[in-house]
């Protein structure tokens, strides 16, 4: 058959962390110069952590990293640095631009409907949230996947990884986070959000269910395939690549200024705001204040104790109107701060 009336499946099976990258960066160049469109799977062998091509390492605790022998790769792929290891399966499908919607959300949203599909045939009650800013697979309300998308040469490439398990702890730890509270505010909300560890997962069924799925949804007949040789010329040069401190260091990125967010899934987001000597760490979930900790004022504990239970609850601009005659400006330009802007900022 010609490249284009099939969709190559490759399972990679288990692989190095530098390969789980490697690979299906190979595979879209391979697909860009005219093999057919192509499914992969694999898993990694060991943790690590993977960073988004456009963001910053100062996001990424390195020390942290090294400590705990997880090593950091820069993906050509956008987002923020994730933290991958064995109990994720991986797949990656990988299709020439000319086959994919020009519309971004409707070209993402076609994109992930057959991973759902097959993650509920392999045990999760899984779905896809299509509601606007979401646009990712859950189960009971937790993210069960994560997943990139991204234009590589001539290629559309979508990667996901299907979360059987999850350590917010150790993800945690490789985050750049020097603030206590901070951190212990991202670990609870990943524990919370991230991840079902109350259902098996079959990796072997989703395989099987992905690869008919997205045949279909391709109209392409699905058959077993592998490297070819300029796929496997490309796979050695990015090995070394990846490998590079220069490749890691990245692109010149601005320090982010004013709040923090930190995304943990599509609506729930841990934020981080200073003004004055008032730092405010909180959790909001779905526009909702749905805890907050507030340190280093001139006010005293009761008086902090009294704000924090004064906003939770409300969204942020009903806490402003809450806060502002109570308990002056400090609180409420800290809460000011927290907009759009610093959301969409989030990883």
């Amino acid at each position: 058959m010609a490249a284009e009336q099939v969709l190559r499946v490759i399972d990679f099976a288990s692989v190095s962390g530098l390969r789980s990258q490697t690979l299906w960066h190979a595979v879209a160049t391979g697909v860009s110069q005219g093999q057919a469109p192509t499914l992969c799977f694999m898993r990694p062998n060991q943790a690590y952590v993977s960073l988004g091509y456009h963001r910053s390492l100062s996001e990424v605790d390195l020390d942290a990293c090294h400590s705990q022998g997880l090593a950091v790769y820069r993906r050509m792929v956008g987002g923020g640095p994730v933290y991958l290891d064995p109990a994720q399966q991986f797949f990656q499908l990988i299709l020439p631009m000319s086959m994919v919607p020009p519309v971004r959300a409707n070209a993402i949203e076609w994109l992930l409907g057959p991973a759902a599909e097959a993650l509920t045939a392999a045990g999760l009650p899984a779905q896809l949230d299509t509601r606007p800013g979401r646009m990712e697979i859950v189960a009971d309300g937790r993210k069960v996947c994560g997943h990139g998308a991204g234009q590589i040469e001539d290629a559309m490439v979508l990667v996901g990884n299907c979360l059987e398990s999850f350590d917010a702890g150790a993800a945690t730890k490789t985050l750049a986070i020097s603030d206590p509270l901070l951190l212990g505010a991202v670990e609870r909300t990943m524990d919370r959000f991230v991840a079902t560890p109350q259902y098996r997962v079959s990796a072997e069924v989703f395989k099987e269910v992905a690869t008919k799925a997205y045949a279909a949804a391709i109209g392409l007949d699905p058959v077993p395939g592998e490297l070819v040789e300029a796929e496997l010329d490309r796979l050695g040069e990015l090995d070394r690549q990846f490998s590079s401190a220069e490749w890691l260091e990245g692109p010149l990125v601005a320090t982010a200024r004013g709040a923090r967010a930190i995304k943990i899934k599509g609506g729930v987001y841990v934020l981080a705001a200073q003004s004055g000597s008032l730092r405010a760490v909180l959790v909001w979930i779905e526009g909702v204040i749905d805890e907050i900790s507030l340190t280093g004022s001139f006010l005293d504990q009761a008086d902090l104790d009294a704000a924090s239970a004064a906003v939770t609850g409300r969204t942020i601009p009903q806490a402003i109107g809450d806060v502002g005659e109570m308990f002056g400006g400090e609180l409420r330009a800290a809460l000011g701060s927290i907009d759009q802007r610093a959301l969409e900022a989030g990883r």
